[in-house]
């Protein structure tokens, strides 16, 4: 049997009052997986009430540095295909997805606790949450990519990071490292 792929669409749709739940369900499905987690959030776009996403529910799941590579057969066994590639410069940061008929349904992102992206995500969601201004132009941003990217989904993401950056760089500011 093949491997599903993912296709390489990209959609950015109005924000969906389900996505809370789905998270909560698939919280639920990982800690089952890996009970011994330090931490599992909702990030990315779809954290962000009101917030234009793509349909993909994005989690951060924190780990011991210890336990890291434990996480590998774990998720996979719940349905969860390991995309080594994705982050092979960040040893501290593996990355998972969950297709349903070639569309990414969820992205896992599994980090060491010590890592500085696990402030990094955080500090983005609450920042976005805080400030709806922000996450406007974040969302028209991202409409505009979707638009430009609509079937290239690695452009799509390659085009990301400058904004983004900028962006995390202001939540820094309102709330600066502890």
């Amino acid at each position: 049997m093949l491997e599903e792929r993912p296709d390489a669409t990209v959609e950015v749709i109005a924000y969906d009052e389900s996505w809370p739940q789905a998270f909560a369900n698939e919280r639920a499905r990982i800690l089952a997986a890996l009970p011994s987690l330090e931490a599992v959030e909702h990030i990315g776009s779809t954290a962000v009430p009101g917030l234009p996403a793509k349909p993909t529910i994005d989690l951060l799941t924190v780990v011991s540095d210890e336990q890291l590579h434990t996480a590998v057969p774990a998720f996979c066994g719940i349905g969860y295909l390991h995309v080594p590639e994705s982050f092979a410069d960040d040893p501290q940061h593996l990355f998972f997805h969950r297709l349903r008929a070639g569309k990414r349904t969820h992205h896992l992102h599994v980090v060491a606790a010590s890592s500085p992206l696990v402030a990094r995500y955080l500090v983005f969601r609450d920042y976005l949450r805080a400030h709806p201004d922000e996450a406007l132009r974040y969302a028209t941003f991202k409409q505009d990519l979707a638009v430009e990217h609509a079937h290239e989904r690695d452009r799509y993401v390659d085009a990301k990071p400058p904004f983004v950056g900028a962006m995390i760089e202001r939540a820094w500011q309102w709330r600066p490292l502890a």
